[in-house]
């Protein structure tokens, strides 16, 4: 059995009152079918049921010359594993299991899950009565600010109606010219409370743990992105929005003229299969209850292209009922997104990029494909059956919240379901849809058509070429000999770039052949060991 996990596990898991992780990889028999899959954690089996994904770089990189039955091409596959509370510090053993054709079953460790039971929290803030009315934790991360436009927005702060509030101002290791003028700033007011992230903490962690520094007095927490400034009734309006069953409000926000978009002022409402693919309010827009924070935190695993602002607002709204106020109480730094929440017909944008179905599927099963790019933009979908098995974890939500959970953990497995969904979230969930019958079609028909399918990436690839070596002797045939090699080598790189992949640091070099060892091979071995124990990925591309 050939295995490869490329989901790091060396990352530790604050798993709290329960988790999950996204496992990927690949896993393949060089002369067998793969039957079934399954991962075992700490002997318990998962079922993985999305595998035999089509994978070209796997087969390119397994069996570069296709001279082999070729079963690396349909060797990826994806699984969400499910993490239970623990009370103490936990190694867990990852291990995965495959059945293949002939009843042949390997098992082979594929590493340790650190678990924890939950991160270090930062201290609270010390709260203090500023007048009537419930307190208000307001959250703003800096990070080497304009102080002109800082004090803009901490004199909307002052402005606020609603007098009882303390702002705790994380800043993210800004240069100490910055930090001089913070301080100063921060000393005229004792409702602002700077913090500093001098720990090295990454930025994800540094904005959890400015959160976590919000008074446990707070009845609420307010974010606010930096430069945005509030209208004065913006807090009073929010507090006053809330009752017995709302655990977030959200609200508009002021727009220029011409930044203005159709349908923007429904642009804060959403539902939380929408938030589940990371269409949720405004961050600058969102009051939450504090009381939400152990049921919110900690995070889920890192995943590309999310930001903790929108966990936040999608665990809240799995939680309970969102009110939105219909007015627009204060105007963004930037521009946000609109945030469609209607019904989700499918756009002209998508339905006009559907021409490709009509080309034959020889033609489409290459890496260079339309079809092989939409199956590759599966990462949306990933992250909103994550996510909802990290909630579905965490027991929130009531019978509704908790069956639309259940639907989305198991997504990634029922094109059909999805498909009815996707009216009721908009584009993001068609294009998911395409992605994941895609990655079905294409998966299906490489599977089926295998050899037919290696003979055309033999010639996309260039594998036909016949390779007899032109005699060496005297004049053109000579030198011709001598630079046959050099387009191949400047040929520009084949990339796919994926969202679903890490980020790495890749160093190319043209070629690492053991048989001459110099201090170039040296240098670019010593800088990939620092970059890598600087905690960088680092690839070699040769």
């Amino acid at each position: 059995m050939e295995f490869a996990l490329e989901t790091h596990l060396d990352s530790p898991i604050e798993v709290g009152a329960g988790s999950a992780i996204l496992l990927k990889g690949w896993c393949y028999h060089p002369d067998r079918a793969l039957r079934k899959l399954e991962i075992l954690l700490e002997g318990k089996a998962f079922d993985v049921r999305r595998h035999s994904i089509t994978r070209f770089d796997v087969l390119r990189d397994q069996e570069p010359g296709l001279t082999t039955r070729g079963n690396s091409l349909n060797s990826g596959f994806s699984v969400v594993l499910p993490l239970s509370p623990i009370a103490d510090v936990k190694e867990a053993k990852v291990e995965v299991r495959a059945t293949f054709s002939g009843g042949l079953v390997e098992t082979t460790p594929a590493g340790t899950l650190r678990l924890l039971p939950t991160g270090p929290a930062g201290i609270p803030a010390a709260a203090m009565n500023s007048g009537p009315g419930p307190l208000v934790a307001i959250i703003l991360v800096t990070n080497n600010p304009d102080m002109e436009v800082v004090r803009r927005q901490l004199e909307s702060f002052r402005a606020q109606t609603h007098q009882n509030w303390v702002a705790i101002i994380g800043d993210d290791a800004s240069d100490e010219h910055y930090l001089e003028l913070l301080r100063a700033e921060v000393a005229t007011d004792p409702r602002l409370q700077l913090f500093t992230n001098t720990a090295g903490q990454s930025s994800e962690k540094h904005f959890v743990t400015t959160l976590t520094r919000a008074p446990v007095e707070a009845e609420y927490i307010a974010f606010s992105e930096p430069g945005d400034v509030w209208s004065a009734e913006r807090l009073a309006a929010c507090v006053a929005a809330f009752d017995t069953d709302t655990v977030m409000v959200a609200t508009n926000w002021e727009s220029d003229a011409e930044d203005r978009h159709e349908g923007e002022q429904k642009a804060a409402e959403t539902s939380l299969e929408a938030a589940l693919f990371g269409r949720t309010p405004p961050d600058g827009s969102v009051v939450f209850r504090r009381s939400l924070l152990d049921q919110v935190l900690p995070l889920p695993p890192a995943m590309v292209n999310s930001r903790p602002e929108e966990w936040i607002s999608t665990a809240t709204l799995a939680l309970g009922a969102m009110r939105f106020v219909d007015k627009p109480l204060y105007k963004p730094a930037r521009h946000p997104s609109a945030v469609s929440s209607g019904p989700g017909s499918l756009s002209a944008g998508v339905r006009g990029s559907l021409a490709w179905m009509d080309e034959p599927m020889i033609v489409r099963s290459n890496p260079e494909s339309v079809m092989a790019r939409r199956a590759a933009s599966i990462g949306d979908l990933e992250r909103a059956a994550l996510w909802a098995t990290v909630l579905l974890a965490r027991g929130g939500g009531g019978v509704e919240k908790r069956a639309v959970l259940e639907r989305w953990s198991k997504m990634l497995e029922t094109p059909g379901k999805l498909l009815r969904e996707a009216s009721k979230v908009g584009d993001h969930a068609w294009t998911s849809y395409f992605a994941l019958v895609s990655e079905r079609m294409l998966s299906s028909f490489t599977r089926r058509q295998r050899r037919d399918v290696l003979d055309s990436l033999r010639g996309l690839w260039g594998l036909y070429r016949a390779e007899n070596p032109v005699p060496m002797g005297h004049g053109i045939e000579a030198a011709k000999s001598e630079v046959d090699f050099i387009p191949s080598k400047i040929a520009p790189l084949n990339l796919t770039v994926s969202r679903d992949h890490p980020t790495r640091v890749n160093i190319i070099t043209s070629t690492i052949d053991f048989r001459y060892l110099f201090g170039g091979y040296f240098a670019v071995f010593s800088l990939a060991l620092k970059l890598s124990r600087k905690g960088l990925k680092v690839r070699l591309v040769l």
